[in-house]
């Protein structure tokens, strides 16, 4: 979880207000995901997550989780 912080913190530097940011991962566990959605928005005030979806795994896949974020 810490390299995943440290990514997303890396990537702010990136986006222009107004810009977009997927946050991705093949992940299912909520510390791998939303509370690293959690833990951004609260670094980065500036920052809102517009949708959040988690697919759990299934017969036909692998567990996928993506976060809409966007820098006001």
């Amino acid at each position: 979880t810490v390299l995943q912080d440290d990514i997303l913190d890396e990537t702010v530097q990136y986006v222009s207000q107004n810009g977009t940011l997927v946050f991705g991962t093949c992940s299912v566990f909520q510390r791998e995901n939303e509370d690293r959605v959690s833990a951004f928005l609260e670094r980065h005030p500036d920052w809102k997550c517009v949708k959040q979806t988690r697919l759990d795994v299934s017969d036909l896949a692998d567990g996928f989780f993506a976060a809409h974020l966007t820098r006001e």
